[in-house]
């Protein structure tokens, strides 16, 4: 079963409609790198997440263009796709995806409006733009303005902001399209949404400490992976890396 087949069933089953895929519109999506940003850590994890993520929603989302404006290296790990800088390691999780929605990395800032853009740090006065950010176990996405990003990495606050702001571009391409889910409610954000993966607070408030040096897992079985297993996964093997890199050992086992 492809991912796009997926896609379309959960559209077929929420609008009870089996020609709905085909009445909805093409979504524009950019997910936008500042300079200032594009060798954070963070903001790598989190733009990859977003990627990987967004790059999944087709035919709700037709286009995903990644602008980076100025590329940089890759400081944090990214299993199986990672690559010397941030760009060329999500052009070639792209390529390997092979979506079959158009996803393209682009130097430097966008020069036309898209749909829905997710932004780290100021690009405009676009009310389309969502701004999305991660400071450790923290996760936030908003549309009143940028929020905070910040070291060190933290791929669990930063998968799920990613995943937060994958929901607000879904809800925002299907918004116009309400009338055909009349029993499902879609209500983008207006504000600033906080969530802390830490203590699973709706608030930025409390304890956020950095990832211990070793994590240790009684007995784990992941059966049937899907997404939320794929993505935990994904998510322990990231801090693996991590542990590689800095001389730490990790143990999830």
């Amino acid at each position: 079963m492809s991912q796009e087949f997926r896609t379309e069933e959960l559209l077929r089953r929420l609008a009870r409609d089996p020609s709905v895929a085909s009445r909805i519109g093409a979504g524009r999506v950019a997910i936008v790198v500042t300079a200032k940003l594009a060798g954070n850590p963070q903001a790598q994890l989190t733009t990859f997440f977003c990627v990987n993520l967004m790059a999944r929603l087709f035919p709700v989302v037709s286009a995903v263009n990644v602008y980076i404006e100025q590329d940089a290296v890759l400081r944090t790990a990214v299993p199986r796709f990672a690559e010397p800088t941030l760009g060329t390691t999500i052009d070639r999780f792209l390529r390997e995806l092979a979506p079959p929605c158009s996803c393209r990395v682009i130097a430097g800032l966008p020069r036309a409006e898209a749909d829905v853009t997710l932004a780290f740090a100021a690009v405009g006065t676009s009310p389309r733009t969502l701004f999305v950010g991660s400071v450790g176990w923290i996760a936030q996405v908003s549309t009143d303005g940028p929020v905070q990003v910040g070291e060190p990495p933290n791929p669990v606050g930063a998968h799920v902001a990613a995943a937060f702001a994958t929901a607000e571009v879904w809800k925002r391409l299907l918004a116009p399209y309400r009338h055909l889910f009349p029993s499902v409610p879609i209500q983008p954000i207006a504000g600033t949404q906080t969530f802390s993966t830490f203590d699973y607070r709706q608030c930025a408030d409390g304890p956020n400490p950095d990832l211990p040096v070793s994590v240790r897992l009684a007995p784990l079985t992941v059966v049937g992976l899907g997404a939320g297993g794929g993505a935990t996964a994904y998510t322990l093997a990231i801090r693996i890396k991590l542990s590689q890199k800095t001389g730490r050992r990790v143990r999830p086992s």
